[in-house]
């Protein structure tokens, strides 16, 4: 799913395990983490993609 947005530049809802939500759009995949742009906090952010 993370490829595939990246691929497309489409917007992602991501839910957290509090259950508040973003949406990102992915600028790059690397390994265990992803950097995407986050339209709440207006900011690009680092995020592991294992957590």
């Amino acid at each position: 799913m993370l490829t595939r947005t990246l691929e497309e530049r489409t917007a992602l809802d991501m839910i957290y395990m509090r259950r508040d939500g973003h949406t990102i759009i992915v600028h790059q995949i690397n390994e265990g983490f992803i950097q995407a742009y986050c339209f709440k906090s207006r900011k690009t952010k680092i995020q592991d993609i294992y957590n």
